[in-house]
């Protein structure tokens, strides 16, 4: 009986080192994909166009995607290897920055969306335009450029906020209506028109990279991290990404 126990209990030590050494941050999966984080973050300032007239603006551009790449040691980042786009996210709205400003009609709550800060996303759209039947959502940008002799024109939204009510209101004879009869005070943000931004970027984080990959467990592991902390004596980007995803 107690060459029995004995045996049970030796088993027991095994498993538990077993089950350590395959959630340990050294086991990895062999031949397994890696995933890339890149991250573009920058401080912005400039001014942008409204009503044909410029207005001071400011803000923080913050734009993240993933990608799994599941032949590392093939991969040059081209079309029609083995890798594939998993998700992203952008943040890009600059505010007014002159105390007191008012647009006449609206609120001061007007501000404006950033959609690209990189002239290969212009290219890339003029070159789908080209060869494909899709529009490009960026033409008036060389219009503008060219008429206030500003090549480096880029592309936003004006945006402002407008209560869910108001939007409720405007929809009641639709055959659908998305929002809610509301008295909470719940805003929505919406489009107001296309314009340009002329503006000067100071990057904390360009294109930086950093990958992961998994234990046996599904514990995920840096093995490279050009990210950097918003603020100091921080954890890097990628550190705080990967413990919130």
């Amino acid at each position: 009986m107690g060459q029995f126990m004995l045996a049970i209990s030796r088993i027991k030590v095994v498993c538990i080192s077993l089950l350590a050494f395959l959630s340990s941050s050294t086991v990895m999966a062999v031949g397994g994909p890696v995933w890339e984080l890149r991250v573009t973050t920058a401080e912005v300032e400039g001014s942008c166009l409204l009503r044909e007239d410029w207005k001071r603006v400011g803000g923080r551009y913050h734009y993240w995607e993933l990608i799994q790449i599941n032949d590392p040691a093939k991969y040059t980042g081209k079309m029609g290897e083995d890798w594939r786009f998993l998700r992203h996210h952008k943040f890009s709205f600059l505010d007014l920055k002159d105390a007191g400003t008012r647009v006449e009609g609206q609120d001061s709550r007007i501000f404006f969306n950033l959609e690209a800060i990189e002239e290969r996303d212009l290219e890339f759209h003029k070159r789908m335009s080209k060869t494909t039947i899709l529009s490009n959502p960026y033409a008036y940008v060389d219009a503008l450029r060219e008429a206030f002799k500003k090549p480096n024109l880029l592309p936003a939204t004006v945006v402002h906020y407008v209560s869910e009510k108001k939007l409720y209101d405007l929809n009641r004879l639709n055959s659908f209506n998305p929002f809610q009869d509301n008295i909470d005070g719940r805003e929505v943000i919406v489009p107001l028109d296309q314009t340009v931004c002329d503006l000067k970027f100071s990057y904390l984080m360009k294109g930086a990279k950093a990958r992961y990959n998994k234990t046996l467990l599904g514990k995920k592991v840096l093995i490279s991290n050009e990210t950097v902390p918003f603020t100091k004596d921080k954890k890097t980007f990628a550190e705080e990404w990967l413990e919130a995803n």
